[in-house]
């Protein structure tokens, strides 16, 4: 037997408070109240902080004392009756006078209308009497006097700005105009022209140099004055006539083959001398130059120009560099031995030969 309902109700909270306090369901406290369920222990402990009181006091032991009745809040005291005064018999005090009706006078309209006389309104169903035309009698037509009529406010003209001025002179002298010839042409002076003259002058004359001479852009892959790419055609030219090409890249490698295709970006050349099918690509950013070999018909490009061929060397010297292994390059740093295991001098190499 548990003690939850008469706690709670000594606390004088509801069954939702506890639940809120408690985040216990209220079926299950209404369980725990009723003694359906023992109470386990991690709820016991939290009904007890919510309550303040010990969680003896919820579960008592078997054997305990009941709870002692809540004591009754004592009644308040009794309000005190108001003093009573005593009444004295007196004469009676005299009536008040009765005042006398005003007598009618005329209506004071001071100078306004008569009221409308009365008009008992019509019986539900009844045709409506026609509305008169025109404004009702009057010398204003009863809506009094017009005030009078607010005057409009003239637009403000600002003149053209200094960099409008500035803006038509450049546009002038790009069109290889005189002030006198744009004056002529819009009909105004230029020293009286308004701010929204000006934006009409500036966007006529706007106009008139992009049609004389238009903007010379280049766009990607193209060269100025063409539509095409030029190394595009070349490469196209070259793959059509299956040309064979040399590219040497930047690292001094270098490759020997018939162009087979191309992109922006990439070269693909056929290293094979017959039909094998091997092929490079090679990307045009690590490709320091390329040259023709031959024009595709087994004739040398140098031959066919009647030029001579010339090794051109991918980097500064000579030739190409040579890479060597940390091994060989020691065993060709170390000079020959002899069969007696001795080093011959450095002058007697032709006389040990």
């Amino acid at each position: 037997m548990n003690r939850l309902k008469q706690i709670r109700e000594r606390k004088s909270l509801t069954l939702a408070q506890l639940s809120a306090r408690t985040s216990i369901p209220l079926r299950l406290l209404n369980d725990y109240e009723a003694n359906a369920v023992e109470i386990p222990p991690p709820h016991l402990k939290s009904l007890s902080k919510a309550l303040w009181v010990k969680p003896e006091e919820l579960v008592p032991p078997p054997g305990a004392a009941p709870l002692p009745p809540f004591p009754a809040a004592p009644a308040p005291p009794p309000l005190p009756a108001p003093p009573v005064e005593p009444v004295t018999a007196g004469p009676a005090p005299p009536a008040p006078a009765l005042a006398e009706a005003p007598a009618p006078t005329a209506p004071l309209t001071g100078g306004l209308p008569a009221p409308r006389p009365y008009v008992p309104a019509a019986p539900y169903g009844a045709p409506r009497p026609p509305r008169p035309n025109g404004p009702p009698p009057g010398p204003d037509g009863g809506r009094g006097a017009r005030p009078p009529a607010r005057s409009r406010r003239e637009p403000v003209v600002m003149p053209a700005t200094d960099g409008q001025i500035t803006e038509i002179m450049r546009l002038a002298a790009r069109l290889n105009l005189s002030t006198e010839e744009i004056e002529r042409q819009f009909g105004r002076p230029m020293d009286n022209i308004t701010r929204f003259d000006a934006r009409e002058w500036i966007k006529k004359l706007r106009e008139d140099a992009i049609a004389k001479a238009p903007p010379a852009k280049v766009h990607f892959g193209q060269w100025p004055g063409l539509k095409e790419d030029r190394e595009a055609v070349y490469l196209t030219e070259q793959r059509d006539a299956q040309a064979h090409l040399r590219v040497t890249l930047f690292n001094g490698q270098v490759f020997s083959g018939r162009i087979v295709d191309f992109t922006p970006y990439t070269i693909t050349l056929d290293e094979s001398a017959g039909d094998s099918g091997e092929q490079i690509v090679l990307r045009k950013l690590a490709i320091a130059y390329y040259q023709r070999v031959d024009n595709g018909n087994g004739q040398s490009a140098a031959t066919q120009a009647g030029a001579q061929a010339k090794e051109i060397a991918p980097l500064p010297g000579s030739g190409a560099p040579q890479f060597q292994a940390p091994e060989d390059a020691t065993q060709a740093a170390a000079p020959p031995a002899t069969d007696n295991g001795a080093t011959p001098p450095a002058g007697d190499e032709e006389s040990a030969s």
